[in-house]
């Protein structure tokens, strides 16, 4: 607080005093001066304050001034450290050390860990895509095995079907009626290869006195075409997979040893004549050779599909079963049959060194 101007003001009413010559006005007008420094002077609360804020100046011995990076360090960062006191204005400088990251303790990073840390960025950026093409690849391969093993649980019940159809036919054969409440007897047969011709098993003597004569079926599937009204074009129906009947009932025949032999319809020498091996339930292998004469395909027919024969063998799947002859200018049933169907496969492979296309019969 300044009361320079205070004590001035006192001075003047005191040098008034002692010459007598003080009148109402001039002391008036001296203490109105004196109020007005007083008024004019801080009051006791903004004093506390100031003195509290010159403790605390007081206290603060070190303020920092500024900061700068100080010479290079291959392992610590250096800082400058400018440091004053503001209650005697001194200024003095010190040096802070940074150190480096470690498995134990934080800190800063060298050069050679950003450097890492880049690198690991980049290969991450290179391996995330690969990450998401395994997965999706994983992904894919489990939607391939859901589908397997529905495949796989589709073809068990088409077979625990084929065992049901198989069953139920055989109820049927023990229980058709003939004449009258004779019933007709049940006969089951087998095929057997035996040095490369093929032989019924079973009481043919007994098929053959019931006038039975035998059928070959072909494994396949048959889409006829139908008209659900006259007005409509000719489509596809549905399709029907099993077992059906191969040309008519006198493509085979089957003597009373059992061998099976199979009627020519080949436009050869051979046609109208039988034979006891299977090459002639297929037509004539069809040869195909490229513009250098080299031979690329020998297909078979099977139904309406050609299949190549000539790197890869394959298996074509037929049955042979005993039924009551057709009526003449009817059509053949199942319902005609009386025995199983007994099935065989076919095996066609191209032998390179002979140049031949072979059949054979096979399980």
């Amino acid at each position: 607080m300044d009361i320079s101007n205070l004590t001035s003001l006192i001075n003047a009413l005191r040098a008034e005093t002692q010459e007598d010559s003080i009148t109402p006005e001039s002391l008036g007008a001296l203490l109105q001066r004196i109020v007005d420094v007083l008024g004019s002077a801080a009051s006791n609360l903004t004093v506390q304050q100031l003195v509290v804020w010159q403790q605390t100046v007081r206290a603060c011995t070190s303020l920092v001034a500024s900061i700068q990076q100080g010479e290079n360090d291959r392992n610590n960062l250096l800082l400058d450290v400018q440091i004053t006191n503001p209650s005697i204005g001194s200024v003095g400088e010190q040096q802070l050390v940074l150190k480096q990251a470690t498995t134990d303790r934080a800190g800063i990073m060298r050069a050679q860990q950003v450097t890492d840390l880049n690198w690991c960025r980049n290969r991450l950026q290179e391996i995330i895509p690969l990450i998401e093409s395994f997965q999706q690849s994983l992904t894919n391969a489990s939607e391939a095995a859901t589908r397997a093993e529905r495949t796989a649980l589709e073809g068990w019940q088409r077979m625990l079907n084929l065992e049901y159809d198989f069953q139920h036919l055989q109820n049927l054969v023990n229980t058709v009626t003939g004449n009258g409440n004779a019933v007709v007897p049940s006969h089951f047969i087998s095929l057997e290869e035996v040095g490369g011709i093929l032989y019924v098993r079973g009481d043919i003597t007994a098929l053959q006195s019931e006038g039975l004569v035998p059928y070959v079926f072909r494994y396949s599937v048959k889409q006829h075409r139908i008209r659900p009204r006259k007005i409509y074009d000719r489509r596809k129906g549905p399709k029907h997979k099993g077992w059906h009947l191969f040309y008519d009932g006198d493509k085979i025949k089957v003597d009373s040893s059992g061998e099976v032999q199979i009627k020519s319809h080949l436009e050869n020498d051979t046609k109208g004549h039988y034979y006891n091996y299977p090459d002639f339930l297929f037509g004539s292998p069809q040869f195909h050779e490229d513009d250098n004469h080299t031979l690329v395909n020998v297909n078979v027919a099977f139904g309406k599909y050609t299949y190549n024969v000539l790197f890869r063998a394959q298996k074509f799947r037929f049955g042979i079963a005993y039924g009551l002859p057709v009526e003449e200018d009817g059509q053949f049933d199942m319902k005609l049959l009386r025995t199983n169907i007994a099935d065989i496969k076919v095996r066609v492979y191209f032998d390179t060194s002979t140049w031949n296309t072979v059949f054979q019969w096979s399980r």
